[in-house]
């Protein structure tokens, strides 16, 4: 994600939605998780810009393909995964978790006799 403040993509992120949309065949549902770090000279709303973040995640994933049903879950910055007293920190936290749901492989239990 990278911009404080937006909900941008960056050309790694490109390269990973695509990658990922390549291997998401029989993927049944999506859910895309926003995240924003704590920023405290920031204007914008935690939560819609962690809205925003996962919605443009799960666009894409649908805009390629991937006929799913989406699911879009702000988390604001209550889950760092990192320092947010540095910005290298706070940049690890501007990210888009994505869960990809898969159907169950259903398997035969009747026995041969």
């Amino acid at each position: 994600m990278g911009s404080p403040d937006k909900a941008v993509l960056t050309p790694a992120g490109e390269r990973f939605l695509k990658s990922l949309a390549k291997r998401m065949v029989t993927a049944t549902r999506i859910r895309c998780d926003g995240h924003t770090a704590s920023y405290p000279a920031s204007p914008v709303n935690a939560t819609a810009l962690s809205i925003a973040r996962a919605r443009l995640v799960c666009q894409r994933l649908k805009r390629k393909s991937v006929a799913v049903e989406l699911r879009l879950v702000p988390h604001n910055s209550r889950v760092p995964v990192a320092s947010n007293g540095t910005e290298a920190g706070r940049s690890i936290n501007r990210r888009v978790g994505v869960t990809i749901v898969h159907p169950v492989a259903v398997r035969s239990t009747s026995a041969k006799h």
